[in-house]
């Protein structure tokens, strides 16, 4: 408990996962897998990977709010690549390492090199089959949800929860030309826009501080017709530091050619450590 009591406190807002669905998974296997690989300071094992064209998950905030989460590659001809780790300090008093986007990197039998994704950054809360969204526009920022995936016809309402003038410019979304020009809400207001075209739509958010954030929004037609396996998850991402003698254990996203082979996995958080499969 005193571990995970740290971990909350030093990681970056990463998400505590209460399950996922792990779509159509399969997993690979190796005689390396589940053996640990020692470093100067850290010892290192991958459990299992899993390579996936989609994952869902689900969190809980405190006040029991559930909220529905999905992670998709960014191109059609991509899959998703789940490495589960287990990372121990038994050496140092006290080790501390970032897991980035340089602190891994996959390696396939062509040369090809794979680093880790920013899951807070590709996550899309996912409002598929809800009439309605509401956005929360503070500080310059759209957020909660900052970036989503919904359903063509959704009503997406933004509120000003600031207590001074907030900008939405959506652009020209889906070739509507009422959306060009910014709108200014005032501190409680809201405006609301339906989205009845398929397609992905980035837009930004301002204030008179001239901070100015990006969101994005994925409309989609209602079609889900995945099998989908229920499984505990929590991803790693973000600063840790292990006192003597604690570890943690979780996964890793990457993003690969659907059924790449991988070969090896070399490890650069906060040490060096390479696995061969």
């Amino acid at each position: 408990m005193l571990f995970m009591r740290q971990l909350r406190r030093l990681a970056l807002p990463t998400i505590a996962v209460l399950a996922a669905l792990l779509l159509l998974a399969c997993s690979d296997t190796s005689t390396s897998f589940g053996r640990f690989y020692q470093g100067r300071t850290l010892h290192i094992s991958v459990v299992e990977i899993k390579q996936v064209p989609e994952i869902r998950y689900a969190t809980i905030d405190p006040e029991e709010v559930i909220r529905h989460y999905r992670m998709i590659p960014s191109e059609t001809d991509l899959e998703l690549v789940m490495v589960r780790m287990k990372v121990q300090n038994h050496t140092a008093t006290s080790a501390i390492f970032t897991v980035d986007q340089q602190g891994a990197e996959l390696r396939d039998f062509f040369r090809g090199t794979y680093q880790p994704l920013d899951v807070n950054n590709v996550v899309l809360q996912d409002m598929r089959g809800q009439s309605t969204a509401t956005v929360r526009v503070n500080s310059g920022q759209c957020f909660d949800p900052r970036r989503m995936n919904i359903t063509v016809g959704t009503v997406v309402n933004w509120v000003n929860d600031d207590d001074v003038d907030q900008v939405v410019r959506l652009g020209e979304v889906a070739g509507q030309s009422e959306t060009a020009e910014p709108t200014t809400l005032g501190p409680g207001e809201s405006f609301t826009f339906t989205f009845n075209e398929v397609g992905d739509w980035e837009y930004k958010c301002g204030d008179s501080e001239l901070t100015e954030g990006t969101a994005s929004i994925m409309v989609e037609e209602e079609n889900d017709g995945y099998a989908v396996d229920e499984q505990a998850i929590e991803f790693i991402t973000g600063p840790f530091e292990l006192l003597r003698d604690m570890g943690i254990d979780g996964w890793i996203v990457f993003e690969a050619p659907i059924g790449t082979k991988f070969r090896s996995m070399r490890w650069r958080a906060g040490d060096s450590i390479t696995i061969d499969f």
